[in-house]
């Protein structure tokens, strides 16, 4: 009985607090946002016209999120992910870009941070975290039946 006791107090400290959410977007000549506290997707598909869908998230996948917002060390990222200098000195700039954002909040407090995906320089842990994390949590929406009904992007982003 002691170590049931033991391992549910273990397993309610790793779980994510109960204000807990996130909130993801993407933005180019297309769009997507996303937000766990809602489950609200819509999907802007670049012709004017957009999708939405009304998800339901289980507990396993706002456990899915919180554990890969823990891993990505989102709280020690800086508000905006600037790419690191090529050792010739440049940044590769390509346009357009696709801006990411992801804004988690917990604990009654917020924090977002962003990147420029047209920004490039030399490999940078902090934004392979970042994009991890953005993947994980696009792909929990994304892989909804809700979601997958949608319509595609109806454009071709150059």
């Amino acid at each position: 009985m002691r170590l049931i006791a033991i391992l549910a107090l273990l397993a309610s400290q790793n779980a994510p607090p109960k204000d807990f959410s996130v909130r993801i977007s993407f933005t180019t000549c297309v769009a997507e946002d996303m937000d766990t506290a809602t489950g609200h997707f819509r999907r802007s598909l670049g012709t004017g016209a957009e999708a939405s869908a009304k998800v339901r998230l289980t507990a396993a996948d706002l456990r899915k999120v919180y554990d890969a917002v823990v891993a990505a060390k989102f709280w020690e990222l800086p508000e905006r992910l600037e790419p690191i200098v090529n050792p010739d000195g440049t940044i590769t700039v390509t346009s357009p870009g696709t801006l990411l954002k992801i804004e988690v909040r917990r604990d009654r407090s917020s924090r977002t941070v962003q990147y420029d995906t047209g920004r490039s320089g030399s490999a940078d842990p902090r934004i392979e975290r970042f994009n991890g994390l953005f993947k994980t949590i696009a792909d929990v929406f994304r892989d909804k039946p809700q979601v997958k009904s949608l319509p595609g992007f109806q454009v071709f982003c150059l």
